[in-house]
């Protein structure tokens, strides 16, 4: 009997900014963390096939879905499933992106752009995604935008070459988890 699992694969494309050219293009596997078969576990009991926050504040109850931030890193190792954080992120490139399903529905990419006035002058050398909860319920303020360290890292990948980023470069990353039978 086959087994199945939770994968994931990223792909680094670097453009020339002026000319849209390919420069580098990167693609390696990805450590999914055990953070992430947690949620997905949470999510399957749920029955409602989203990532959700649910909160009450004052009687009224709000739901929000997580959202997924990508983030860069210049560090060195080796990923681990039990990874929380990347080796030595940059704050700067921390990203909200776009989050889209496959036609196949056994997979999804996250996707983050990096403009080319944007996270320059590092040579970045792993990947991570955190998925977590956009705001939190400050009494006598109100929902108030988290930071990425109160969310938790779903995967990590180290970079198989490094890749400049410079203020002529175009750097658009992909990071996809997918369900496959091991």
């Amino acid at each position: 009997m086959p087994l199945i699992g939770v994968f994931g694969k990223v792909e680094v494309v670097a453009r020339d900014a002026g000319t849209g050219r390919v420069v580098k293009r990167i693609v390696t596997k990805n450590t999914v963390t055990n953070a992430l078969i947690a949620e997905l576990i949470r999510s399957i009991q749920s029955g409602k096939n989203a990532f959700l926050y649910t909160t009450t504040v004052e009687g009224t109850r709000y739901e929000f879905r997580k959202y997924w931030y990508l983030a860069l890193g210049t560090g060195t190792g080796t990923p681990s499933t039990s990874d929380t954080d990347l080796f030595a992120i940059i704050e700067q490139t921390v990203r909200h992106g776009s989050l889209t399903a496959y036609p196949d529905a056994g997979s999804v990419v996250y996707w983050a752009r990096y403009l080319p006035e944007e996270a320059n002058g590092y040579t970045y050398t792993e990947v991570g995604i955190f998925d977590m909860v956009p705001y939190t319920y400050v009494e006598g303020t109100g929902f108030v935008p988290q930071p990425y360290t109160s969310g938790t890292l779903i995967n990590h990948s180290l970079l198989p070459e490094p890749i400049y980023k410079s203020g002529t470069i175009l750097l658009d990353v992909y990071v996809t988890i997918y369900i496959a039978t091991a």
